[in-house]
């Protein structure tokens, strides 16, 4: 799993949709829940992480992805 790339994109501007087609296309896999302990501690709201991380995975991944990163997500989290 590829940790870390909260920071390409809150810090160094690189929009998160190329962060994670970067990732994925060289056959590696996002940690999401590292993303997301990174945006909580650089302020970000729960709801706000993961309505910005269902909008970047939509459009990059797919639907089919998407809903199985629903479940894992609700399931690792407590996003309802």
């Amino acid at each position: 799993m590829i940790g870390g790339f909260f920071r390409l994109s809150d810090t160094y501007g690189i929009p998160l949709d190329i962060v994670i087609d970067g990732i994925v296309s060289r056959g590696h896999v996002p940690d999401w829940l590292s993303f997301r302990e990174e945006a909580l501690a650089a302020g970000w709201t729960e709801k706000g992480i993961c309505a910005r991380l269902e909008a970047v995975i939509g459009d990059v991944l797919g639907p089919e992805y998407l809903d199985e990163w629903r479940i894992r997500w609700k399931k690792n989290t407590k996003t309802p």
